[in-house]
């Protein structure tokens, strides 16, 4: 998701910029909202896939220990653990 087009023809820092006004926008419910600002921040800082992110945090924000994958990019970007 870094730098790159969506098929929404928006850039990521547009998106990054939408979506975090959402979850300080009082009027709109975010399900889960400090999962949302946790993964926001992991695109932010480590170049995370958004989804992937999101997966992490909700995961983490309920205990699991580890979210595993054979996503290389995922396991150096969101934090998740290779399948072994």
């Amino acid at each position: 998701m870094v730098g790159t087009d969506s098929v929404y023809k928006k850039k990521t820092i547009e998106a990054l910029a939408f979506l975090t006004q959402l979850t300080e926008t009082a009027t709109i419910v975010v399900q889960d909202r400090e999962s949302v600002i946790t993964a926001l921040t992991s695109v932010r800082k480590q170049g995370a896939d958004f989804a992937d992110a999101l997966i992490v945090a909700v995961s983490a924000s309920n205990d699991c220990s580890a979210v595993k994958t054979f996503d290389t990019q995922a396991i150096k970007r969101a934090g998740m653990k290779l399948i072994t």
